[in-house]
């Protein structure tokens, strides 16, 4: 599944993707960019994580991964 933008080339952008369960959000500089909810997303094995460029050059900078559990109501 894609999700088209338009990006500058040699414009850095801040790029937040969030897993919760079986659906994932992305943001593109604080902004929704994506949403995709499927099975997959909240498999019991998942370990890894991959991130394209769709075959173009691309560079990614200050990554950052971490684990959070759900705000308690």
């Amino acid at each position: 599944m894609t999700f088209p933008s338009k990006l500058e080339t040699g414009k850095w952008y801040a790029l937040v993707v969030e897993t919760v369960g079986d659906a994932m959000r992305v943001t593109l500089d604080g902004k929704p960019a994506a949403f995709l909810k499927s099975s997959g997303i909240a498999h019991a094995t998942k370990s890894k994580i991959e991130l394209g460029v769709a075959g173009k050059d691309g560079y990614f900078d200050d990554i950052k991964v971490w684990n959070a559990e759900a705000a308690k109501p």
